[in-house]
Formats: structure tokens, C-alpha cells, sequence
């Protein structure tokens, strides 16, 4: 499949193709531009009865607006199947920038056939090589001499012929200067700049009388050559062995370990894997092997000491010790204890399901794991939506009141609730057979919390309490519903029909009250002594107008006034930030955001820019322009959600009966990690993530989010971390010790004068790790290619 798909958003038509093999290939054509290629895949066809079934997606759901125009559609038979196709690219054994080899498979060679390769740095755009050259079988390979940069690389090989039209196969990979291996008793330096040393034969490791440590050996499928592990099964003490290379110079150490290990110990820093698989357990007689960073340190001849940790199984494959120049290790050295990252919580989802009981374990749930294990110092507290709000608002209260009042509706036979739904008649709306459970309860649970003070309130005071950084008040601007869902429209909504937007749901800035009901509740929420400040939320929901007013002037003008009096009215030391829709302040300004003139004029601390349902990796260049020549912050803002859809009051059924899972995708702690480097290389201020964090892994929040808390820390997975992800293998266990091992008696390394230089972090430094096996970004599907070693 192509790396990225990207389809076009300029409103003109264009031209789609889907070619179909009539077997288990598909390929997708936009613009006669190949964007997709699908193998081995599964299609119920009744050649009989040919039909197509055109779907209309709901990728809009928040604003239910998704409009598709189709000109025209052309069935055509007996067109040839596009046979041309890149079936396999891998590395050569041990290539490096000295000499790199590329190894490719096609599955078919015509004398027109043609294969380009471009290798490009990931740090530097500019520094890129390429080749081209002819085929003459399905199998061919090309090796480039002394490629002038190292570090990681997008790679990608391309064919095409007279024939067919062009196919490509890219990936990441991270080139050495050299690699070479290591064996036991060698010293090594750090001479050469980011050059890897292998330490493959672990068999050469001296394993003291009476420790849990064994050798074990593996042979690998593809090669024939024998290899061996270091195993430590379920201890509950700690064994040490130590690995005999010794270092001298500045390295970065990296452990190959088989999947399913989840903690060990390098130096006397424990190393905790967050991502586990069952693939290549011994049930398979196989393993799955990943490599992953451990630490850096400047070694003043020195070992590597390994060890278990109690009660966990862990075999390890190989050492990597990879050279630093000085530059490198200043960039792992550097310490920047600023938090720039922020984290959404919707004040609903887990009032939803269950999650927040409790003033303590929201307290703990919402700010207490994500400060403790992530060192997260910004919270962006939502109130829920506009006219339903999540605490007992005194505002809302007043305005509630005294429309009742104008109304003559006698308010002592409707004591005030604030979850109450009561219309102009002074009737009750009664939404109870349309609510979920999961409502009902969040509704309890919202209560239950209100009892003891405001949510925002209390998750402020918490943080402030524990210095665990800044609360924010968060109101989502335009967040209304049709009656479906009018249980979280609130009393004011049904209250004031007039204020509605002509011919739509949500109520429309235009009035005036309704525009003065905003301003304070928002002045309300960041009176709170504890509140940092307030966050308006136009991202999902920015249509505050409807056809009552489609003068874009008049639009602008009044929401220009609006947060220049907003701005004014802020309690001093309060921040405003505002969250936009992407990608244009064009689009903004259409819909009476002109958020240009708020930044400018000073009016706003702090922009958010934000898709609106999904996360689509959008361009924000023109954001950081513009704040970084006016005295405001520009945080790039990432969605968590990729795909899906809320769960209707249908589906809840049926997941009680087991009939119903949802298919909802979310982002990764890889692929945040990945959009916030590419936000801080590109100038942002700081990271917005909307509705909260997913964890890979059930039970708990990933220690590495504190990477995207600031530019400094980002590089350091970027550049340290990160490469590791690329190292994989499968290897067969080998039952026997193959012969050449046999007569090896590993000898004692005395490790009793380990140095290392004090400039090097703390030995109480915990890494936290993660075998991803791939990085897979929305539309975008990266191949990793496979590094083989000398076993």
C-alpha cells in the first residue's frame, strides 16, 4: 500500500477509479494517481448479480454535514489487472551510510521495467541521495557508497515500465555510520560518531554459580546461522551478569529483548516495557525479537551490567552500544523541566462510564495519574456543552429564574435543578426513554460531585494543592442537539426558542443575551481563585451564526466585540485561550471567528487550532506565524479520535448482550509522540490534545506523554528512543547447543571500578519503553523493514 492517502478537499470534482481482480486485489486511483493497493483481501462476489453499494460516511458526525456530489459512474468489464507490484524490500545484512544495500522484490521484470530509489534525512529535508537502474530479474539489489549524512531516513523505491503505471514501497529506517560487531573482551570508543556495535553472542557472557541466568540459542530461518540468548525466568531475587564489552566514550545503549518481557535492568535503572505482544512465545518455538534504548552515559572503561528484575521473565537478545559525538550527548544531557503539554477531559465520557464516582478519584483520574506518571501540568477541564453545564452555575441559574419570571410561571412549583429540562410552558421535558444508561449515570454521577463544589473548582484546588500545575475552565461554544439528545441541551435552550438560529438546532450569537449568558458564565468560571483561566472551545462546534445572519462582516464585528469585552472583563491574571477549526483563518472568518484580529489585537492568550472530528495531521505553519510576532501562545492541538462514532442507545443494548463492540479508532502514544515532535520542530509553543489520552496498553497512563511536555524532551525520544522502534526480528529457539558453542568457557570481567562521567543523568532515572512493531498514522501506513544481524 502507498505510504499516505490524501484526498482532495478543493471542493472540484475528480475522478475516482477502483479496479477489482475479481479475486483478493483491489487497487484506488484518484486523478489516475495510484493512492492504494490492497492484497489478500476477502469480498463476497456473486457474479450473477453484480452490484456496487456507494455509502455515505459519517466522518462529520459532530457537525452532521458531509455533502458528496457524483457527476457520473462507469462500470467497465475486461480491463486487464494492473500486475505490477513491489512485493518485498529488506537491508542488506549490517548496512550502514559506508554502504548501504537495498534489496528488492517484484513480481514482474519487463526491459522497460525501471526502479528508482530516493533516501531522504528526517532531520534535514536537503540532505537526500538517490538512484535509479534496470532490473533484469524479480529479485535485485543496489548498494550506495558513503551516503554523507546518517540518522534516521524516509526511504522509498519506486518502479514503473512502459506498461503499467508506477508503484512505490516506503519506510523509515535509521542508517548508521558503520555497524560492525562486537565481541567479548573487546574495547570499543567513541571515535567514530553514531557507529553501532552489535553484541550478539551472549553465550560469551560469564554467568556466576548459583544465578537464575541461562543460555539459551536460536537459529534464524532466513540465514542458517545460530544464535543465542541470556534468560532470567521468574526470580524473586535479583541476578546480575555483566556484558563483556568495555566502553570507553559516550554511547547509547540499546537491548534486543524478546517480546513478552516486562521489566529488566540495565546499570541499575529499571527498564519497564509498556508494550506487550504474545506473538513468539516459546508455544510457537519462536521469538519476537525488539529492540529498545535503555540510557546513555560517558563511559570511562566500563561494562554493562544486566539484570532481572523480581519475579518477571525476560530473555535478551543482543547489546547495542552506538557511538555519540559530543553534540548528541549534549542533546541527551539537556534538562528543560517546562510543561507545555495540555490535556482535554469532555466533563462527560467518564461521568459516562463510571469513571468518576468520587471527588477523590476524579481528582486522581483527571489529574492525579497524568501529573504523577506523565509529570502533565496543564488541564483543560471541559463544563460539558454550552446550555448544559456540568456544575451548578449561578449564572445559568439567574438567567434560568428570571425568564421564568418574564414568563409568569410561578417558580416555586419548579425548584431550580441545573440537569432539569424545562421548556417556556413551564413543562418538564421528559427525555428519560431516549437516555443511555451510560447518561443516566453520568447525570448521577455529575450530581453526586456538585454536592461537594464545582468540578473545575475542585480539580483546581487539587492541582494547586499538589503543585500539579494549571486548571482551566473549558465551554464548549455551539454545543447543541436535536431532540434526540435534548437531555443535554438544558432548561435555558428550551427557555429561549427565540434565540435559535434560522432553520437549525444550535442558538444563534446574534442576540445579544444569549451573547451576555456567555460572557458570564465564562467570567463566573474563571473567577475561582484556583482557575487558571478559561478555554473557548469553537473547534468542534464554531457555527455560532445560522442564515439568521450571513453578512461575514456583521458576523466578525459582533465577535470581535465580544472577546474585546471578554478581555476586558477577565479577573487579572486569567488567561483566554481560544480553540479553532483548521485548516484556513479564511474558514474561521466565514463563520464570524475571525480569530486574526483576536490574536493581534491581543484579545486571546493562547491559540488552539484543531480538526474538527478526526485527527488529520493538517499543515499549521501559517499559526505560528502569526503568533510569533504578537505576545500569544501557539499550542498545536491533536484529536484523539482517528475514526468511529458515539455509541447510540441501540448499540449500548447490544454490547450488554455481547452483540456489539465498538470499532473506534484512536490515536497511539507513538503517533502523538510523533505529531508533537513534528509540532515543536515546526515552531509551536505547546501540545492541545482534545479528549484525553488513550492508553495502549489496560492499566494505566504511559510514562512517555511526558515527552511531549516540552521541545527538548520530544528530541530526545526523537532522536535516542525512537530508532529503536525499527529493530525486528523472528528467530526459531533452538532445542540443541550448536556445536561451534559447545567448547566455550566464558571468562570472569572484573567490573568493580565501573566509571562513568558525572555529567551523565542520574542512575534513578527511570526509561520507560515501548516495542511498537509499527507506526501506523490515520490514512498514513508506514512498511518497517526488518534488520537482520549476524546471529
Amino acid at each position: 500500500m502507498k505510504n499516505e492517502i490524501t484526498v482532495p478537499t478543493d471542493g472540484n470534482f475528480h475522478t475516482w477509479k477502483i479496479v477489482f481482480d475479481g479475486e483478493s486485489r483491489i487497487k484506488i486511483y484518484i486523478d489516475n494517481q495510484l493512492q492504494a493497493y490492497f492484497t489478500d483481501i476477502s469480498l463476497n462476489i456473486n457474479a450473477d448479480k453484480p452490484y456496487m453499494n456507494i455509502c455515505n460516511s459519517t466522518y462529520n458526525i459532530g457537525s452532521g454535514a458531509n455533502r458528496i456530489v457524483i457527476d457520473n459512474i462507469k462500470l467497465t468489464e475486461g480491463i486487464e489487472f494492473d500486475n505490477l507490484l513491489i512485493s518485498d524490500v529488506k537491508e542488506a545484512d549490517n548496512s550502514s551510510a559506508k554502504s548501504y544495500t537495498l534489496m528488492t522484490s517484484v513480481n514482474t521484470v519487463a526491459e522497460t521495467s525501471e526502479i528508482g530509489i530516493t533516501i531522504r534525512s528526517k532531520s534535514d529535508k536537503k540532505n537526500v541521495v538517490t538512484a535509479s537502474y534496470k532490473p533484469t530479474d524479480v529479485k535485485s539489489s543496489y548498494t550506495f557508497e558513503n551516503i554523507p549524512f546518517t540518522g534516521l531516513c524516509d526511504v522509498t523505491v519506486s518502479m514503473k515500465d512502459a506498461e503499467a503505471m508506477a508503484v512505490d514501497y516506503s519506510f523509515i529506517t535509521y542508517i548508521y555510520s558503520d555497524i560492525m560487531d562486537a565481541d567479548a573482551h573487546q574495547e570499543i570508543d567513541d571515535s567514530v560518531p553514531d557507529k553501532a556495535y552489535y553484541f550478539n553472542n551472549l553465550y560469551k557472557t560469564f554467568i556466576p554459580e548459583g544465578s537464575k541466568w541461562k543460555v539459551g540459542y536460536t537459529v534464524d530461518d532466513a540465514t542458517g546461522k545460530n544464535g543465542s540468548y541470556l534468560q532470567c525466568s521468574g526470580s524473586s531475587e535479583i541476578n546480575t551478569v555483566i556484558i563483556p564489552v568495555k566502553l570507553k566514550g559516550k554511547f547509547a545503549v540499546y537491548i534486543g529483548y524478546v517480546k513478552g518481557a516486562k521489566s529488566f535492568n540495565v546499570n541499575g535503572k529499571d527498564v519497564f516495557i509498556t508494550y506487550t505482544s504474545d506473538i513468539g512465545t516459546d508455544i510457537y518455538e519462536k521469538f519476537a525479537i525488539a529492540g529498545d534504548f535503555t540510557n546513555t552515559d560517558n563511559y570511562l572503561d566500563s561494562y554493562i551490567k544486566l539484570s532481572n528484575t523480581k519475579g518477571n521473565d525476560v530473555k535478551i537478545a543482543y547489546i547495542k552500544f552506538v557511538s555519540l559525538s559530543d553534540e548528541k550527548f549534549a542533546e541527551y544531557t539537556a534538562v528543560d523541566e517546562s510543561a507545555k503539554l495540555m490535556i482535554d477531559d469532555d466533563g462527560f465520557s467518564a461521568f459516562f462510564s463510571g469513571r468518576y464516582p468520587t471527588v477523590d478519584l476524579m481528582n486522581q483520574r483527571v489529574i492525579g495519574e497524568l501529573a504523577t506518571t506523565a509529570k502533565i501540568r496543564q488541564f483543560n477541564w471541559c463544563t460539558l456543552v454550552t446550555s448544559r453545564l456540568n456544575y451548578n452555575s449561578d449564572v445559568y441559574k439567574k438567567y434560568v429564574e428570571e425568564r421564568l419570571t418574564e414568563l409568569g410561571i410561578d417558580k416555586s412549583k419548579w425548584p431550580f435543578d441545573f440537569l432539569d429540562n424545562v421548556n417556556k410552558s413551564g413543562v418538564k421535558c421528559n427525555f428519560e426513554s431516549a437516555m443511555r444508561d451510560g447518561d443516566k449515570l453520568a447525570f448521577e454521577q455529575i450530581r453526586k460531585i456538585n454536592e461537594t463544589g464545582f468540578p473545575h473548582e475542585i480539580l483546581a484546588a487539587y492541582a494547586k494543592e499538589n503543585n500539579f500545575g494549571e486548571v482551566y475552565a473549558s465551554l464548549r461554544m455551539a454545543a447543541f442537539y436535536d431532540e434526540t439528545n435534548g437531555y443535554l441541551d438544558g432548561s435555558l435552550y428550551y427557555l429561549y426558542p427565540e434565540w435559535k438560529q434560522s432553520g437549525a438546532v444550535p442558538l444563534s450569537f446574534k442576540n445579544e443575551k444569549y451573547r451576555e449568558y456567555i460572557h458570564d458564565i465564562l467570567i463566573e468560571m474563571a473567577s475561582d481563585n484556583d482557575v487558571a483561566g478559561v478555554t473557548l472551545d469553537f473547534g468542534r462546534y464554531p457555527y455560532v451564526f445560522g442564515n439568521e445572519l450571513s453578512d461575514v462582516k456583521e458576523r466578525t464585528s459582533i465577535m470581535n466585540d465580544f472577546m474585546k469585552k471578554l478581555n476586558e472583563d477577565m479577573p487579572e491574571g486569567k488567561k483566554i485561550n481560544v480553540r479553532v477549526l483548521v485548516p484556513t483563518s479564511e474558514r474561521a472568518t466565514a463563520y464570524g471567528l475571525d480569530y486574526v484580529t483576536w490574536v493581534k489585537q491581543g484579545y486571546i492568550d493562547r491559540l488552539i487550532t484543531t480538526e474538527q472530528s478526526y485527527e488529520s495531521f493538517y499543515s499549521f505553519k501559517e499559526f505560528v506565524q502569526l503568533c510569533e510576532n504578537y505576545d500569544c501562545e501557539y499550542y498545536l492541538g491533536i484529536t484523539a479520535d482517528l475514526s468511529g462514532s458515539d455509541m447510540t442507545k441501540e448499540q449500548e443494548a447490544l454490547a450488554k448482550l455481547g452483540l456489539w463492540k465498538s470499532t473506534n479508532q484512536y490515536m497511539t502514544t507513538t503517533s502523538y509522540l510523533l505529531r508533537a515532535y513534528d509540532g515543536y520542530m515546526g515552531g509551536a509553543d505547546g501540545i492541545f490534545i482534545f479528549n484525553g489520552i488513550s492508553c495502549d496498553e489496560v492499566g494505566g497512563i504511559d510514562p512517555k506523554y511526558s515527552y511531549i511536555n516540552n521541545k527538548t524532551e520530544i528530541i530526545k525520544w526523537h532522536e535516542f528512543e525512537y530508532p529503536a522502534y525499527f529493530e525486528h526480528s523472528i528467530l526459531n529457539i533452538s532445542k540443541t547447543t550448536p556445536d561451534e558453542y559447545k567448547d566455550y568457557v566464558a571468562q570472569e570481567v572484573k567490573a568493580d571500578g565501573n566509571k562513568t562521567d558525572n555529567n551523565a543523568p542520574a542512575n534513578n532515572v527511570i526509561w520507560i519503553i515501548a516495542g511498537a512493531a509499527a507506526v501506523i498514522i490515520a490514512a498514513a501506513v508506514i512498511i518497517i523493514i526488518t534488520k537482520k544481524k549476524k546471529a
